[in-house]
C-alpha cells in the first residue's frame, strides 16, 4: 500500500540504481537486522532510490505504507500524521501491522533530515516520527527503510543513534553517479559529452543537478553545457521552463506570483513549511497546474511543494535578491529558526555569483551583529 510516493527520479537513461538492489536484498533478507537507514549527501538520489525500491516491493505484492516528512504539517501525534495521508485512521506503523495481516511489510519514511537538529527545518518535528519509528520496531513483521542526509546523520546525535552499532537498520550509503555514466546520460540527450570538464562532471554526479540538465537540454536558445555552478543550472531551468509555459499556454504565465505566494507560505514565520496547502495559490491555480505538469511544482494530497527542496531555496533566495530586500532585517524580524539555515546559505550562495560586493556586505553584518543568532552564523563558517 502506497500512500505517497517517494519522487523517482525523472531520468531515465540508466536502469535501476546498485543502491536500489542492495535495498531490496536486505528488506527481504532473514538477516537479524530490521530495516535499512538509506543516507548521502544532499541531491545524490536517494529519493530516487526509495522510489526504484517502491516499484521492485509493490511487484512483489508486498504491503508498503511510503512517506515523505518535508510534505507534511508538523505534528506531535502519530494519529494525526496518518490523518495527513490520506486519512489514515491511525499511526502509519499501527495501520501498516493491521493491514498487512500478519505479512512481510515494509514502511518507508523519507527525508528524516528535515527534522534535524543540524540543518532541519522543524527539529521538533522528530519526535512524533520517533514514536512512530519505534512503533514499527515492536512489530516484528514491519521492516523500515529510512532516508536521511548524510550531514544530518552526523551532526544529529538523534538520528546518529539510528545508525550506531547496536541499530536493528543497515545502513546503505547512495553514491554519486559516475563519471561514465554522466557522459552517457549527456550523450543520450543529444550533448556533446567531451566538452565537461572535471569540475562539470563533479556537478553532474549529483542526479538532481544531471536531472536540471536533462529539462534543459532541447532549449536551443543557449548553450545548455556553458554552466559553472549549480545556480547557473538552476537559471537555465527557470528560464527554459517559463518560456516553455507561455508558449503552451499561449499567454504569459504568472510565475513569479505563484513562487512568490508559494515562498511568502513556506517561509512565513507561523509555517515555516516545504509544503502549502492548494487554497494559497487560488487565484493562480490554472498556471500552477501547468507548472506542476511541467515538474516544477509538485501537487498530491491537496498539498503544493517546489519539486525539490533545493530549488524551493534556489527560488526563494533569487526573488529575496528581485524583490530588493534585505539579509539582516529578514532575519531580526523572526525568531531565526533552525528553517533560516538553509535560506540564509542560499541567499548568500546567490549574492556571491549575482553581486559580489553585496555578498561580502551581507557576510561581514551577519558575522559581526549581536542580533544574529550563531547556529546561522556557523553556516557561513561551516561552508
Amino acid at each position: 500500500m502506497l500512500l505517497l510516493a517517494s519522487d523517482v527520479a525523472k531520468l531515465s537513461f540508466y536502469s535501476t540504481r546498485d543502491e536500489a538492489n542492495i535495498v531490496i536484498d536486505k528488506l527481504l533478507s532473514s538477516s537479524s537486522k530490521r530495516g535499512v537507514l538509506l543516507t548521502g549527501e544532499a541531491g545524490v538520489g536517494k529519493s530516487g532510490v526509495i522510489g526504484q525500491v517502491v516499484t521492485a516491493l509493490r511487484a512483489r505484492w508486498i504491503p508498503l505504507i511510503a512517506f515523505r516528512i518535508d510534505r507534511l504539517e508538523p505534528t506531535q501525534s502519530p494519529d494525526a500524521l496518518g490523518q495527513q495521508l490520506e486519512g489514515l485512521p491511525g499511526s502509519p506503523a499501527n495501520v501498516l501491522a493491521a493491514i498487512s495481516q500478519g505479512r512481510e511489510c515494509v514502511l518507508i519514511i523519507d527525508q528524516l533530515d528535515a527534522v534535524s537538529e543540524a540543518s532541519g527545518r522543524n527539529p521538533w518535528f522528530f519526535e512524533c516520527v520517533d514514536k512512530i519509528i519505534k512503533q514499527a520496531q515492536a512489530k516484528p513483521n514491519v521492516h523500515l527503510l529510512l532516508a536521511c542526509r548524510k550531514f544530518d546523520l552526523e551532526n544529529d546525535s538523534r538520528l546518529r543513534r539510528l545508525a550506531g552499532r547496536d541499530s536493528v537498520l543497515e545502513t546503505v550509503t547512495v553514491n554519486r553517479l559516475s563519471h561514465e555514466t554522466v557522459k552517457e546520460v549527456c550523450q543520450k540527450l543529444g550533448l556533446d559529452a567531451t566538452r565537461l570538464n572535471q569540475k562539470q562532471l563533479d556537478l553532474l554526479s549529483i542526479p538532481l543537478h544531471l536531472n536540471l540538465l536533462a529539462e534543459v537540454a532541447e532549449d536551443e536558445s543557449i548553450d545548455v553545457l556553458d554552466f559553472k555552478t549549480s545556480k547557473d543550472l538552476y537559471d537555465h531551468f527557470w528560464r527554459y521552463k517559463q518560456s516553455v509555459l507561455q508558449q503552451r499556454l499561449d499567454r504569459p504565465i504568472q510565475w513569479t506570483n505563484v513562487i512568490d505566494v508559494l515562498c511568502d507560505y513556506m517561509s512565513s514565520q507561523q509555517k515555516q513549511s516545504l509544503s502549502a496547502p492548494q487554497e494559497v495559490i487560488d487565484d493562480y491555480a490554472k498556471d500552477a497546474e501547468a507548472m506542476a505538469s511541467e515538474h516544477i511544482l509538485n501537487w498530491q494530497d491537496n498539498r503544493i511543494s517546489f519539486f525539490h527542496e533545493g530549488f524551493f531555496d534556489y527560488a526563494f533566495a533569487r526573488r529575496f535578491a528581485a524583490r530588493g530586500q534585505n539579509l539582516l532585517p529578514f532575519l531580526q524580524s523572526s525568531e531565526q529558526h533552525l528553517f533560516r539555515r538553509a535560506q540564509v546559505r542560499q541567499i548568500l550562495l546567490h549574492e556571491r555569483d549575482a553581486d559580489f560586493d553585496r555578498y561580502l556586505d551581507d557576510l561581514k553584518e551577519l558575522l559581526t551583529s549581536l542580533t544574529i543568532r550563531f547556529h546561522l552564523k556557523q553556516v557561513v563558517l561551516v561552508d
